[in-house]
């Protein structure tokens, strides 16, 4: 109740000063005229970790706002798409969620771990309307007297702190990445003196779905490199779909690395019941994915929409029905009803013309003397995780890496830490100093004639530890209290809160410098509850310390 009364006061708001907003885009577009974009309004927004956001542009960083809704599945998937790229955490680059719907904050905290970045600044109103109006701000600058805005909503601020660009509705990292090259001008044009490679026309253009899959990563329909993709759509009640998958774990090719397999569960099965359905097969060389609630748009969705491609208004199908995508993202073949592993190759074979659909038997080549050099890639999607005394690493598996180096940028120079298996994509670095600084980098490598072959490139990422927790006394006085901590080494500074019953949310009060801070004008024979933390700022990112309660009852 408390939401929608909010919501349709603000409306009604929104009504009464139509005429003022819409007077105020005019004046804005006619500065426009000078300056590329829309002039950038300034808003103070609170975090769920007790600091404060402002959306004006940081110098050298594009900022971009996305305004969205805890319970949105286009809005989970979109920052979801963020927190796997390859650009999050990139220096020039600024992302702020701020949730719309008045969401608390353990709500806000627990959705933030959904997400898993800590590279995106999770802002949160519980209390009032105000993140709202914030939002309808940037829509009638969007739209003049538009009110209505599909949610993801994404503002792109360049660093002049100038509006470039407006967002609706589920975006990839990619489509993201392209907006942004455009406003800072990063993009990677082709060398015209290239000679264009030749366009494949075959088949069908793939559009991009991205599905969820039963670990909760998501996966994406669009081809990757070197691979053929078989996109097979079917239900977990259907014995078609199950005799097909049977085949297909049991083939001598599932697993090549030339071919990768994903089984969309079209009929709303929950995450539990497509994981149980994926035990059944024993392989996990395919990929499944479900989607229990998101019906417009979701896996049934697109279903249709390949089905379309080849039926066009017929929606007559008999599951399961398998797509085939071939190595230049086009779709080639769609079979529908039981396939066997044999058909299944045959048919990739097809679309793959460097292969025969029965190869005879063929003379092996000499081995060389020599084995050719080997390569390997670099770490992608490298993250920190920090604690007071620890900083957990984690990043993306190479193929065909033996394993992967740790170090640490010390003394001007890079220092080995320890060396891990190919299993381990994550380790934790211990024995830390609170507050202070870090420079941490990764290496893969793999084995050829007894020596170890590098990847080319560091991947480094700047980090930081936690402050230690404030040692916080709290002083009841008449009609105030007063609070005093020590110094916390590393600290940037101090953020005082506070809330007047056990269950009650946080409140901020003032972040500070200093070691003390008297709240006055309580309330006498009351009891309130008081909290300092500490918190660091380093490279722009906010690391923030544990916290202790203090309960007093002011005099």
């Amino acid at each position: 109740m408390k939401k929608k009364f909010f919501q349709t006061l603000f409306l009604f708001f929104m009504i009464l000063t139509l005429p003022f907003s819409t007077n105020m885009t005019g004046m804005q577009v006619q500065a426009a005229e000078e300056q590329t974009g829309i002039e950038n309004p300034t808003y103070t927004l609170n975090t769920i970790d007790g600091t404060s956001v402002s959306t004006k542009a940081n110098p050298n960083q594009t900022t971009m706002l996305v305004f969205g809704k805890t319970t949105c599945s286009k809005t989970t998937t979109t920052l979801r798409n963020i927190a796997a790229s390859n650009w999050i955490g990139n220096s020039d680059i600024r992302v702020v969620f701020i949730e719309c719907n008045l969401a608390p904050q353990d709500e806000m905290i627990s959705y933030a771990q959904k997400i898993e970045s800590d590279e995106i600044s999770y802002c949160y109103d519980d209390s009032s309307d105000i993140i709202m109006r914030v939002m309808y701000q940037y829509g009638t600058l969007y739209q003049n007297t538009r009110i209505s805005l599909t949610t993801p909503f994404i503002v792109l601020i360049d660093q002049n702190n100038r509006i470039q660009k407006f967002l609706e509705g589920t975006q990839t990292a990619e489509a993201l990445k392209s907006e942004l090259d455009k406003i800072t001008g990063t993009g990677n044009p082709t060398d015209p003196t290239e000679p264009t490679p030749p366009t494949d026309t075959t088949g069908f253009e793939n559009k991009e779905y991205i599905f969820t899959s039963i670990d909760g990563k998501n996966v994406s329909t669009k081809a990757t490199p070197n691979q053929t993709t078989v996109l097979l759509f079917g239900r977990t009640t259907c014995g078609n779909t199950k005799a097909t998958l049977t085949n297909i774990a049991g083939s001598d090719w599932i697993g090549n690395s030339d071919i990768r397999v994903i089984f969309a569960e079209y009929n709303f099965a929950s995450q539990a019941d497509t994981s149980a359905f994926a035990q059944q097969f024993g392989c996990d060389k395919i990929t499944y994915c479900y989607d229990q609630n998101n019906y417009a748009g979701g896996i049934y969705s697109a279903m249709f929409k390949y089905l379309a491609l080849f039926q066009g208004d017929d929606t007559h199908m008999t599951a399961p029905l398998t797509i085939l995508i071939n190595k230049n993202d086009r779709v080639q073949k769609c079979f529908q009803g039981t396939l066997t592993a044999e058909e299944l190759i045959t048919e990739i074979k097809k679309i793959n013309s460097s292969e025969t659909t029965n190869p005879g038997p063929t003379t092996p080549e000499p081995e060389p003397s020599t084995p050719t050099p080997i390569k390997v890639g670099n770490v992608s999607n490298l993250k920190a995780s920090s604690g007071t005394d620890n900083i957990k690493l984690s990043w993306k598996k190479v193929s065909k890496a033996e394993g992967y180096i740790v170090y640490q940028y010390k003394s001007s120079k890079w220092k080995k830490i320890d060396t891990t298996k190919a299993s381990k994509t994550s380790y934790t670095i211990k024995k830390l100093q609170s507050g202070s600084n870090y420079r941490f980098a990764v290496k893969a490598y793999r084995t050829q004639n007894k020596k170890q072959v590098l990847s080319k490139s560091y991947t480094s990422l700047y980090t930081a530890t936690k402050p230690a927790a404030v040692n916080l006394k709290v002083t009841p006085g008449r009609g105030k209290a007063t609070l005093k901590w020590k110094k916390v080494t590393g600290a940037t500074g101090y953020t005082v809160c506070y809330k007047t019953s056990q269950k009650a949310s946080w409140k901020k009060l003032k972040n500070v410098k200093t070691t003390s801070f008297t709240k006055k004008n309580l309330k006498s024979r009351k009891t309130y509850f008081f909290t300092v933390k500490a918190y660091k700022t380093y490279k722009g990112k906010t690391y923030t310390s544990s916290f202790q309660t203090k309960k007093v009852t002011i005099k």
